[in-house]
């Protein structure tokens, strides 16, 4: 069952990837190596938080560290970075390097909480986390209405 369990907790922990913002790549950008390394992941996509193509949805998983990282604005201060960059390189890259850091000292703080965490199977087919499975448009569509997020 030990095995099982860190096999699901994997699979959640792909689905922070995308999860907490409602731009996916931002948070792939700077989580998708801690994670793969912390896993032994070959690759992480953007359904390991996020169970359809509209990002400010969030699965179980994904949840957990939106709440964990509200208030912390990442996705306005990389978008603020990113133009930063456009208007001077070196400024914006540090600027996006000191939000990496960041995002990934607080994923590795938050990741032990959730760690100690299990979901059952039911848990995990319901929130789109069990690999080779996605869940109907309407279930998606439900989630995203609980979280106040039209699709």
């Amino acid at each position: 069952m030990t095995f099982l369990k860190r096999i699901l907790t994997t699979a959640a922990a792909a689905c922070f990837v995308c999860l907490l913002f409602n731009s996916s790549a931002d948070a792939h950008d700077f989580l998708k190596d801690p994670l793969k390394e912390r896993y032994g992941l070959k690759s992480v996509s953007c359904s390991a938080c996020h169970p359809g193509s509209n990002k400010a949805i969030n699965n179980a998983f994904g949840l957990k560290f939106k709440t964990a990282f509200k208030g912390k604005d990442y996705t306005k201060r990389i978008h603020a970075a990113k133009d930063l960059k456009k208007k001077d390189k070196d400024a914006g890259t540090k600027a996006l390097e000191e939000i990496g850091t960041e995002m990934v000292a607080h994923f590795n703080e938050v990741i032990v909480e959730v760690e100690k965490e299990s979901m059952s199977i039911k848990d995990l087919a319901t929130a789109g986390l069990l690999v080779g499975t996605k869940l109907e448009k309407d279930v998606v569509a439900e989630m995203g209405k609980a979280q106040g997020v039209e699709e």
